[in-house]
């Protein structure tokens, strides 16, 4: 099962009293019956250890491979991983033109860094 959310630790966006996490209380529902995988803007290797620790058997990290596709090798030589989008390194990261015109141009779906 794959759940998206804008961030991995939102709460309830129906209730401003409600403060337990939506992830964690779906992964609590679900259980042990599926495979759970959670997305929602983990950009750092912490996110993806906390993610993992709220119960999901494996973490989605789309967004952060169009900011840097080489996140999970420096992650694993212990590194920091770009966390906002650089235009000047599309070509870089093998980012197409069209891809690029989306994301700079989609307000809120990749963090951009600020010139």
């Amino acid at each position: 099962m794959h759940v998206s959310l804008g961030h991995y630790e939102q709460t309830s966006i129906r209730s401003e009293n409600d403060f337990e996490m939506t992830l964690k209380r779906l992964v609590d529902r679900i259980n042990s019956r599926k495979i759970f995988i959670g997305v929602g803007s983990a950009v750092t290797i912490d996110d993806t250890h906390r993610m993992l620790s709220y119960g999901v058997d494996m973490v989605a990290i789309g967004r952060q491979l169009l900011i840097d596709g080489k996140s999970v090798e420096k992650w694993e030589k212990d590194e920091k991983a770009y966390q906002a989008y650089q235009p000047k390194r599309k070509s870089e990261e093998h980012i197409p033109t069209n891809l690029d015109n989306i994301i700079m141009s989609t307000d809120g779906w990749v963090p951009i860094e600020k010139l």
